[in-house]
């Protein structure tokens, strides 16, 4: 199984992922990014995660943060693949991220900040809603 986290800003992905890794044996994946020198593109090594996952298909994957749609196109090709959106109310990922961060910002401030971010990270509805029906179909 390989199961992929995505969600906003201290929503608790990496608190469930390691739950998974301690819990239930999975084994975390790292999307890394890097630049072509030759076109000065973005590029992601999640080609070759999947083809590491192929190989070693029994055993059980969680990989986060998810954060594109470039990313999930890519995941979605495996059939055993999972998406969990991870979330918290503002308040909670307010506190964890002054936690972190020692944030100087207004909870109204970072709550907007927040809010863009969301609007940024997570997928238009319908494409949402295609990997709801994809899922459903293997489970």
């Amino acid at each position: 199984m390989l199961i992929g986290l995505t969600g906003p800003i201290c929503a608790g992905k990496t608190t469930v992922g390691k739950l998974l890794q301690e819990q239930h044996g999975f084994e975390q994946l790292v999307i890394t990014e890097r630049v072509d020198p030759s076109t000065g593109l973005r590029e992601t090594n999640t080609e070759e995660l999947l083809g590491h996952v192929s190989v070693n298909w029994q055993k059980d994957f969680v990989i986060y943060p998810v954060s594109t749609l470039k990313e999930v196109e890519s995941l979605k090709k495996k059939p055993f693949f999972l998406l969990v959106a991870v979330d918290a109310p503002t308040s909670v990922r307010f506190k964890r991220d002054t936690s972190k961060r020692q944030t100087v910002f207004s909870f109204p401030t970072m709550a907007l900040w927040f809010r863009a971010h969301f609007r940024a990270c997570f997928f238009p509805n319908h494409l949402v809603d295609q990997l709801r029906l994809h899922h459903w179909r293997i489970l």
